[in-house]
């Protein structure tokens, strides 16, 4: 993910004199300030620098202050984007590792999809489980798989399955949590295909 920064250093430092329009500042002190500085996120910094003026009353800024200030604000903007950007599948040895919330959030937005689609919207969304089936378990992808055949086999609003037919289904596909991971992706390929 490309992160577009919208502040310079310039920006921030003329923020910093704005702020403490008191501060004579050495040499030194502005090489200091610049070299700790200047490659931060901008972005992060200028929240920083507020963050700092809002909570110490002084004529002076300390540097300390800046990086305890901008530590939690650089942390929080890391957590969310990774926690925004998309999970990709992760292999462990010849095992593909799937990450259960990841799997549990895929299949509710699927399933969601599935119970709202007309007949003639399945292979856009069989087109989404397949380009999904690597981070989601077997099961859970044959299953909307299954329902999503199903749905445009059914012409109305009657139910997508009777209750114990994906259990039944489910129970039929044999998994193994040992499976490498090319056996593991083919099936899960093969169920699909056979599902539309």
């Amino acid at each position: 993910m490309t992160r577009t920064t919208t502040r310079t250093w310039q920006q921030n430092s003329d923020a910093i004199n704005g702020l403490w329009p008191h501060c004579q500042w050495t040499d030194e002190e502005i090489d200091l300030w610049r070299s700790d500085l200047s490659l931060l996120d901008q972005d992060v910094l200028f929240e920083a620098i507020r963050e700092v003026k809002r909570s110490r009353d002084t004529l002076y800024p300390q540097l300390a202050w800046v990086h305890a200030a901008y530590r939690p604000l650089a942390a929080a903007r890391r957590a969310a984007e990774k926690a925004s950007a998309a999970r990709e599948p992760v292999c462990v040895g010849e095992k593909l590792e799937i990450d259960a919330n990841e799997s549990r959030r895929l299949a509710a937005e699927i399933g969601a999809e599935i119970e709202a689609a007309a007949p003639a919207d399945v292979d856009a969304i069989l087109a989404k489980i397949e380009a999904n089936v690597d981070r989601m378990d077997a099961v859970t992808a044959a299953r909307l798989a299954w329902r999503a055949g199903r749905r445009r086999q059914i012409a109305g609003p009657e139910p997508i399955a009777r209750p114990g037919d994906d259990r039944a289904f489910a129970d039929a596909i044999d998994v193994e949590s040992g499976e490498d991971t090319e056996r593991r992706r083919a099936e899960q390929l093969r169920l699909l295909r056979e599902s539309a």
